[in-house]
């Protein structure tokens, strides 16, 4: 029954379009932080401005962000004030929208847990290669696709495996932010889950998405586990 449900499909097509955008969003902008702060002053002040949303609980964050994308929040008056005609769009009502919406509040989140891990990554890379390939004439890209990627790389891997693992769990943020979405059942699979199981009663078909959910949670995960292992033993 789960496989001939189109909700089931909607909501399985929403999920690999969040998990893909709360891996790659976080892992980009926070490792473009992480290269630009790892050698300025005031490093600290920054890294606790960009680390505090990750102590707010996702409930008060999906609430917050909720009126910012309301049609007459933050973000619209925004617009209007910008273009100077009114704009009340509903971000968070729209197929086209709401995904990217919530995985925008999602990146704001984590951006912090995932700039800090990537600077300790930085932090342990060696200083020896990097000055004698600049003693060579190598340019700052240079060195960062031969030198610094390579051995970054262990660290991407364990940030990536952590953003999957929301990616595919998070339930909370995308149901306080779209909870008044009409397709609400069809935003990620853990929201279907919730919502067969809670709110319609049906527990077995319920624990069956849920079971779905576990075994794509472990298998992603354990395929990067293996790449990560290989990893570390060539840079070793």
């Amino acid at each position: 029954r789960l496989f001939r449900v189109p909700y089931f499909s909607e909501a399985l097509g929403n999920t690999a379009v969040w998990v893909v955008g709360a891996v790659i969003f976080p892992l980009a902008v926070g490792l473009g932080l992480a290269l630009l702060l790892r050698n300025i002053p005031f490093q600290e002040t920054f890294k606790s401005l960009f680390f505090l949303p990750r102590v707010l609980a996702p409930t008060a964050v999906g609430a917050v962000w909720y009126y910012v994308y309301a049609p007459r929040g933050v973000l619209n008056s925004v617009i209007t004030g910008a273009t100077g005609s009114p704009f009340d769009y509903g971000w968070l009502y729209s197929p086209d929208t709401v995904t990217g919406s919530v995985i925008v509040t999602f990146v704001w989140q984590t951006l912090g847990i995932t700039m800090v891990l990537l600077l300790l990554g930085l932090a342990a890379i060696p200083r020896d290669p990097i000055e004698a390939a600049r003693v060579d004439g190598a340019s700052s890209g240079q060195i960062f696709r031969h030198i610094i990627w390579p051995l970054l790389l262990p660290t991407v891997l364990v940030v990536t495996i952590l953003n999957v693992a929301a990616g595919f769990t998070t339930f909370d943020l995308l149901w306080v932010m779209a909870g008044d979405y009409p397709g609400k059942r069809t935003l990620s699979l853990a929201v279907y889950m919730y919502y067969e199981s809670f709110s319609n009663g049906a527990w077995a078909y319920g624990s069956a998405v849920a079971v779905v959910l576990g075994a794509m949670v472990i298998t992603v995960s354990a395929l990067l586990a293996v790449v990560q292992a290989r990893v570390s033993k060539n840079i070793r």
